[in-house]
């Protein structure tokens, strides 16, 4: 089917010139489009493998899957060429039988979960199931915890910090039928602050300084939500563990022999304990000082409120123990 060049460029926002110094021809861009309409049945299964596989891991709350839109394949085209030939990058000719070696995400799945630390076992088996075709790219907001960054880097990242705040983990794989496919993984608070920035900055208002600045707003506030996530995960951790203690101590006083009077003083203090566990007034004022090792703390503030010192920084898998798309996806990968 062929595309309107004047209607695409305008609905896009591609100069001609832009689309000149691609050094693409205009039909073949047209007859991709439809080489790769015609192989939506073809690739459609492959992203239902590949969703299948990783619901499988407990930590994954959901799953996305899409096809690109013939159109967003000429699209991206057009805009990586102008941006190889800018940057000198040498390429062959981009035809009906070459454009699937220069982009990666025909397929596209999106993965998403509740808590920063569940990202370490989909990237296990991401990288245990899939082959890897470049190394996973992470994108990461500027002030994000240098902690987070180091952890990312670690374990073999490619870490970039994305212009307009997006977080997600990009991975380019191939699965074991041959086929290429672009794995996203972030966390649901990173999904729907993304989604809501695509809708907002792509539409007639993305000009905007004062929504670009509420968006930015926004964007720190998901990321803090995520934060929040994970303290409430240590602090639920911790009331388990204390439950159990006290559970332990109840069997060991009840298998002693002790005098009525001491039996009945040590089970009146266990039982204040446990209650205290559920009396919000003797939990800590604020999440961040349940957190082990913190720098800062609490200070009196000159009005003699309580105030944070030091903004706590946590690697993915942090805890006591030791733990852990077109559209408004947070951009795409890329290909080659």
């Amino acid at each position: 089917m062929k595309i309107d060049r004047a209607d695409f460029l305008s609905r896009y926002g591609i100069s001609s010139g832009e689309l000149n110094a691609s050094g693409l021809d205009w039909d073949e861009l047209c007859a991709i489009a439809d080489d790769h309409r015609a192989r939506e049945e073809e690739l459609l299964p492959v992203s239902q493998r590949i969703s299948t596989l990783l619901h499988a891991v407990p930590e994954v709350h959901s799953i996305r899957v899409r096809i690109k839109h013939p159109e967003h394949v000429v699209e991206k085209l057009v805009r990586k060429c102008v941006e190889r030939r800018h940057s000198g990058e040498a390429f062959g000719p981009v035809t009906v039988a070459t454009y699937r070696d220069l982009i990666w995400d025909l397929v596209g799945v999106r993965v998403l979960h509740l808590f920063k630390a569940d990202w370490l076992p989909i990237d296990d088996v991401i990288r245990e199931r899939f082959e890897q075709l470049e190394p996973p790219l992470c994108n990461v907001r500027r002030g994000d915890p240098e902690a987070v960054v180091a952890q990312v880097r670690e374990r073999g990242c490619e870490v970039r910090e994305h212009p307009f705040g997006y977080r997600s983990v990009h991975y380019a794989v191939r699965d074991e039928e041959g086929y290429v496919a672009e794995i996203q993984v972030r966390t649901l608070f990173e999904e729907g602050w993304a989604e809501i920035d695509h809708r907002v900055r792509y539409g007639q208002g993305s000009q905007s300084p004062v929504l670009a600045q509420y968006l930015r707003l926004f964007n720190r506030l998901a990321g803090t939500a995520d934060e929040m996530g994970t303290y409430m995960r240590f602090l639920q951790r911790d009331v388990e563990r204390t439950q159990q203690a006290l559970a332990d101590l109840q069997r060991q006083l009840d298998g002693l022999e002790l005098e009525r009077e001491q039996r009945q003083a040590i089970a009146a203090r266990v039982s204040q304990v446990h209650e205290n566990l559920f009396d919000w007034s003797v939990l800590p004022a604020t999440p961040f000082d349940v957190v082990e090792g913190v720098e800062g703390g609490l200070e009196e503030s000159p009005s003699g409120e309580r105030a944070l010192a030091r903004r706590p920084t946590l690697p993915f898998g942090a805890h006591r123990d030791r733990d852990g798309a077109d559209g408004g996806g947070g951009g795409e990968r890329g290909g080659t």
